[in-house]
This record gives C-alpha cells, sequence and structure tokens, in this order.
C-alpha cells in the first residue's frame, strides 16, 4: 500500500522509491476487455467464404477446359468463341448495371466507349500477340517431363489460391487482381498450354487464363458490391458448372472440388463462429501509447483580448 507521503507516479524519469516493477492499486482500474472484438454469425461467414469458392471453381473451370483440349472432346475454335462471347456479354453487364448512374445519365457516351477505336485497338492487339506467341508457347516445355509440369502447375494454382485478394471491396473497383496471384495463374495457364498439341488450342487456353484470371475477378468483385444476391447466385452457377464438367471426367476429381466446397463453406465457418467464445482480447495502461491527432487550429491557444 502506497503511503500519501510516497505515492507512485507514472513518471519514468522520476526518481522514486519503488521498485521498476511496481504497481499501485489503479493498475487495474482502466482494465477493457474485448473491447475491438467483433461477434460474427455463421451465415454472415458463410456469405463472405463464398468468393474462395469462386476461385476454387475458376481454377477447377480451366483445368477441366485443358482436360478436354488435351484429350480433343473439345475444339479450340470453339473454347475461345465461347469465352468472346461470355466476355463480351458480362461487360455488357457491367456497363448497363454494375455502372448503371453512368448509363443511364449518358448512355449514348458509354456504349460509344464501350466500341470504341481505342478498345478495340488494345483487344486486336492482345488476339494478335498471342496469336504469334502460341508456336513458341507450345514448344516451350518440350524437353520437360509431364511429372515436373504437373507438380509446377499445382504449386502455382494452389499459390494462386492462398494469394489471391480476397478481401470485399464496398464500392466498385475495377482494379486487376493481386499482381502475385495473377503471375502465379498465368505461369499455370502457360505450363499447361505447352503440353497441347496444336497452335490453336493453346491460343484458347491462354485466352480463356486471361479471361478467367485477370478479367472475371474485377466482374465478380463489381457484382458482389452491386448486389449480394447476384452474386451468390453466380457461385451457385460456378459450382454447378464444375460439377457437370467434373462429372464427366473423374469421379475421384469430383468428390475432392466437393469436399473442398463443404469444407470451406461450412465447416471452417462454423469452427471460426464457435472459437470466438475463447477470444479474449485486454486493454489497460500497459498498451504503447497511441498518438491522437489534433487539429493545430484548435489546439493554437486564443489571442488575448483586453
Amino acid at each position: 500500500m502506497d503511503t500519501d507521503s510516497e505515492r507512485w507516479t507514472r513518471q519514468l524519469y522520476k526518481k522514486q522509491p519503488f521498485p521498476d516493477n511496481h504497481v499501485d492499486n489503479s493498475f487495474l482500474v482502466n482494465l477493457r476487455r474485448n473491447v475491438n472484438v467483433r461477434q460474427y454469425r455463421y451465415w454472415e461467414v458463410v456469405l463472405h467464404t463464398t468468393v474462395i469458392t469462386d476461385q476454387l471453381s475458376v481454377i477447377t473451370l480451366f483445368v477441366c477446359s485443358f482436360i478436354r483440349l488435351y484429350e480433343g472432346a473439345w475444339r479450340g475454335y470453339t473454347l475461345t468463341a465461347g469465352g468472346a462471347i461470355f466476355t463480351i456479354l458480362f461487360y455488357g453487364f457491367w456497363c448497363v448495371f454494375l455502372d448503371s448512374d453512368r448509363f443511364f445519365r449518358d448512355w449514348k457516351g458509354l456504349i460509344y466507349k464501350m466500341f470504341d477505336a481505342n478498345m478495340l485497338e488494345n483487344a486486336l492487339f492482345v488476339f494478335v500477340v498471342f496469336l504469334g506467341l502460341s508456336p513458341v508457347l507450345r514448344t516451350l516445355t518440350e524437353d520437360t517431363s509431364s511429372d515436373t509440369i504437373w507438380a509446377l502447375t499445382f504449386l502455382m494454382f494452389l499459390a494462386n489460391v492462398f494469394f489471391f485478394d480476397y478481401r470485399a471491396i464496398p464500392s466498385i473497383d475495377t482494379r486487376y487482381p493481386d499482381p502475385l496471384s495473377l503471375n502465379a495463374a498465368i505461369f499455370a495457364s502457360v505450363l499447361l498450354a505447352s503440353r497441347l498439341q496444336s497452335n490453336r488450342d493453346v491460343f484458347a487456353l491462354v485466352m480463356l487464363a486471361v479471361e478467367l484470371f485477370a478479367l472475371f475477378p474485377m466482374f465478380r468483385r463489381s457484382l458482389k458490391s452491386y448486389s449480394q444476391n447476384l452474386q451468390l447466385a453466380l457461385t451457385v452457377a460456378l459450382v454447378a458448372t464444375t460439377i457437370r464438367l467434373l462429372g464427366n471426367i473423374s469421379r475421384t476429381l469430383l468428390f475432392v472440388y466437393l469436399a473442398s466446397v463443404l469444407f470451406v463453406n461450412l465447416v471452417a465457418p462454423y469452427v471460426f463462429t464457435r472459437i470466438q467464445v475463447w477470444k479474449d482480447e485486454i486493454r489497460g495502461p500497459w498498451d504503447e501509447a497511441r498518438v491522437i491527432p489534433v487539429d493545430v487550429g484548435e489546439s493554437r491557444p486564443k489571442p488575448h483580448q483586453d
């Protein structure tokens, strides 16, 4: 117990007759527990995990497309035409609904911007570049064994899943995905494309990779900021399409995909919400000091008036 004549004060450079680890009776008065802890509900967490399911479904759809091209069940020009049609439809949907304020304010200008010469020139440039690089990509890994290609592809897609930006953007944001995850996905796509037999198939697979891993995440992020229900419907459509394709390829892969989706969307949110009861955050006078910004104009003393 501190006496009145020798009361401990919170001053670092003052000589006091107390040990360095001394605390007074008011040490725990300012103790605060779980001030910044947010309690999550189960279905709220389930909705937030749908973005992970979307990314897993996109990767699985791409692998299924490669398997179909590799087996000769699909034609390269068919995949290219289908990807181009869906890209144009999604782009039109984005311009009309996701950017509706500007569309209804100046719909003629926006339609002109959708099909202006600069955009068509850029699209044609990308088309020609990938078409010219297709023979190079097809022979890029001729001296590499297929086992090495499969292992590297798996690691790159795993990096894409781990480093993808899953943050919920509150407003419409058209920025590109995280560079590390995007580069990993494109590198995996190039590795798989090098295993195909024709330049047409290589071009179709690389174009599909750009559409799925570069353009589609921007559309999905904008759709989620526009309507959570539409984003949930998109997730259901992706899962249904993936199940349909995997069912015709491998039952084992279908089981692994379904197990991953169930774990991510149902099991993991349940575990996360259950362990919230053991979360205990304490704050008190032992925390580091935080600088509180003060307006200079408000802190400046007022001039004395006679």
